[in-house]
């Protein structure tokens, strides 16, 4: 009875690993499709939260206390003051950039599911190699679905031309690649873990200077006008 049990647990904080991460990737296709980007942000705050909450679930289970902060700044920062930034920027400009992609939809949507497709075959093949080993926090399936996070949100920096679409999809990659140090590196050293934070609000700043700039000089937070500066 013993013995089922110290199995069944393991698989247990998998299940819900893999659960978060698979809703973290839902968000990032709900990002994609959004036609009102205050609707990417409130997407991009339940991800986070998905985050925040693999890194709380992966500190019980592994009795790493650190990663109980990494919880607690994770809230902090991405679910609270990076939308707050956010929000605030686009308060300046109240224009319609619904119409921001360059493709259609449909069109969206397939090339975004090759992509996690190949993630997650990316990730198979890490675990089949022996890349990642047996005695990381969770399964090769939930590192597939980390993966393939990180490469969608490439698809959403690249086919939006909005700053705000870009900004979201730069901080969900920085969310992908979170779950995959957790999952992964579970035992990297504390002061790494909380210098990300710090880089993390190091880049919300920048961001938010180089959205007003742009709002600035162009009146509008639509990349579309810097096509011109194509040779």
């Amino acid at each position: 009875m013993a013995a089922a049990t110290v199995l069944s647990s393991p698989s247990t904080f998998t299940s819900v690993v893999t659960l978060f991460g698979v809703g973290v990737l839902v968000t990032e296709f709900l990002m994609l499709r959004a036609h009102l980007l205050r609707s990417q942000v409130r997407l991009y705050m339940v991800q986070s939260f998905l985050v925040a909450a693999v890194a709380l679930v992966t500190g019980i289970e592994q009795g790493n206390s650190g990663l109980y902060v990494v919880s607690v700044l994770s809230f902090i920062i991405k679910v609270v003051i990076v939308p707050m930034v956010i929000l605030r920027l686009m308060s300046v400009d109240s224009a319609d950039l619904s119409q921001s992609a360059i493709m259609k939809l449909p069109s969206m949507l397939y090339i975004a599911l090759v992509t996690a497709a190949c993630g997650f075959f990316i990730g198979v093949s890490f675990r089949t190699a022996s890349v990642i080993g047996r005695g990381t926090a969770a399964s090769g399936n939930a590192v597939s679905v980390d993966i393939a996070i990180v490469l969608v949100a490439f698809i959403l920096i690249v086919l939006r031309r909005d700053v705000i679409s870009q900004v979201a999809g730069f901080f969900s990659l920085e969310n992908g690649v979170t779950l995959f140090s957790v999952s992964v590196a579970r035992n990297m050293p504390f002061i790494t873990e909380v210098a990300t934070f710090f880089d993390l609000l190091v880049a919300a700043v920048v961001f938010g200077l180089l959205m007003r700039l742009h709002h600035m000089k162009t009146r509008t937070l639509s990349t579309h006008v810097l096509d011109r500066l194509k040779g």
